[in-house]
């Protein structure tokens, strides 16, 4: 009874969305264009230099004397400079469960969001919210207590390692791409309450909610109440992404969901602090 009501459901959708292409467009159309420059203008010029450096980074010990004298995780500091889907890479190959370790290690790109959210703010307060998005991972961590993670790198030869990094590069912004086209052709823009479509952008795709803030006529409390959400989720769309690299062995969904909604119930009471100080 469960599944037919799980085929139900999603036949429904997919014949809402059949129809809703048929008598759309022109919408359709645009938000494709839209999402396309998106990808290409935002996230492209600096996802993928990004990616690479990093990789190349690891094939140094620049990381390594870094996690001798500091004690912390290689893999958290990758997580937080890379950002996910791209740490997600590296537990790949994990046979454990990793639903802990994703759960304290999602964020955007570092760059990404720094340049972003100074648009938003300015740079003091752009570096505070990443500070403190971390600082709420952390937290996070010492409640639920990930396993400890041993990241081994493999030292390649440079034009090796080249055409393997570009390879990956390419492999993980196209699935952005994709992922980011799909959230972008549902029909968000077209509800015309600002403060639901904003809401609904903050929970299902970082770029776009960043986007949409940044040129939104929202006061400021409001933009930094939706920027938080936005960062703590980083996006159904990101999901998707990691789920696409990991397996469900490797990633309870369920569990990595209430993680992350703790996760965001820490990032939004600080961040009220915030503003009452």
């Amino acid at each position: 009874m469960k599944n037919i009501l799980k085929d139900f459901i999603i036949f429904t959708i997919l014949v809402i969305c059949f129809l809703f292409v048929l008598q759309n467009p022109t919408y359709l159309k645009e938000q494709t264009i839209y999402a396309m420059q998106l990808w290409i203008t935002k996230i492209v010029p600096i996802l993928f230099p990004t990616f690479l450096i990093n990789d190349f980074l690891f094939q140094t010990n620049i990381f390594y004397k870094i996690e001798e004298k500091t004690k912390i995780n290689l893999f958290y500091l990758i997580s937080i400079i890379s950002g996910s889907p791209a740490n997600a890479y590296i537990l790949k190959d994990q046979e454990a469960d990793v639903t802990k370790i994703m759960a304290v290690n999602k964020y955007t790109s570092l760059l990404f969001l720094y340049t972003f959210l100074k648009q938003i703010f300015n740079p003091q307060l752009a570096l505070s919210l990443i500070v403190l998005n971390i600082l709420c991972n952390l937290i996070l961590a010492f409640f639920i207590k990930p396993p400890k993670l041993k990241v081994q790198i493999v030292k390649r030869k440079f034009s090796e390692q080249f055409l393997l990094s570009t390879k990956k590069a390419i492999d993980t912004l196209l699935t952005i791409a994709g992922t980011v086209l799909f959230f972008n052709l549902l029909p968000i823009r077209k509800i015309n309450h600002l403060f639901l479509r904003t809401l609904l952008f903050s929970v299902l795709e970082v770029t776009s909610s960043l986007e949409n803030i940044l040129l939104s006529p929202l006061s400021y409390s409001c933009r930094l109440f939706f920027t938080i959400i936005s960062l703590s989720s980083s996006g159904l769309c990101i999901d998707f992404q990691i789920k696409s690299v990991l397996n469900s062995k490797q990633l309870k969904y369920k569990t990595f969901l209430k993680y992350r909604l703790c996760h965001m119930i820490l990032f939004l009471s600080f961040g009220l602090l915030f503003l009452l100080l």
